[in-house]
């Protein structure tokens, strides 16, 4: 007879993860994953780095077109490819560089491993569960309490990234209209844990080095 878990949330902290066959691999930020992206931009982020590898350069330029990424996100149209694009560019993992040779649009794209000086989240798998670590001896309302709290924060933060986007798309597309250079881009700045927790929840608050100034309001 298995052994039965009592409490389903112990799976968080028993959780262990074996690596099996070893494959050809793209080097990847795990910050992106908690950014508060869509997973369509998470498969994109992972898409773009994968061209670093197969580049003939060394650097971390990449040259693919829009028709071969909406093939590798299974998207309809290319175009579609833009949604995802933006998010990329405004929480700062992608820079997009766009020229015009004759009449023919041309985008490169830096792809970035670490995060900007204004990323506020977690920059690793650790630090996303020492976000929401309760002290010892917590009670089962204060734990619900806390991971509630936890939840309307990373609600917050994808809410607050789509609304970004749309600033920033909005923008653009007056400059198209009329027809002048996209202004520069505005990064994402993502609210921070400590507005969404109160002293009675517990929790940690941890403060790593170079993980930015969160504890300030942002």
């Amino acid at each position: 007879m298995s052994e039965r878990l009592n409490d389903p949330n112990e799976l968080d902290e028993t959780l262990e993860v074996g690596l099996g066959r070893r494959a050809p691999f793209s080097q990847l930020g795990d910050w992106v994953l908690f950014s508060g992206v869509d997973s369509d931009a998470r498969t994109l982020y992972w898409g773009l780095s994968a061209h670093i590898n197969t580049s003939v350069r060394d650097d971390t330029e990449v040259w693919p077109g829009l028709a071969a990424l909406a093939r590798i996100l299974q998207l309809k149209k290319p175009e579609n490819v833009t949604k995802y694009m933006l998010q990329l560019e405004v929480i700062g993992a992608i820079e997009v560089v766009r020229t015009m040779i004759g009449l023919v649009r041309r985008n490169r794209y830096i792809v970035h491993q670490t995060p900007p000086a204004s990323h506020t989240g977690a920059q690793s798998t650790s630090q996303w569960y020492a976000l929401n670590r309760g002290p010892k001896g917590e009670s089962a309302e204060a734990r619900k309490e806390r991971e509630t709290q936890f939840d309307k924060w990373l609600a917050a933060v994808h809410d607050g990234l789509k609304a970004h986007c749309d600033k920033v798309a909005r923008a653009r597309a007056a400059a198209k209209k009329a027809k002048a250079a996209f202004p520069a881009v505005e990064l994402f700045v993502a609210p921070v844990l400590a507005d969404f927790r109160t002293p009675s929840s517990g929790g940690t608050y941890p403060r790593w080095r170079g993980f930015g100034t969160p504890w300030g309001g942002g």
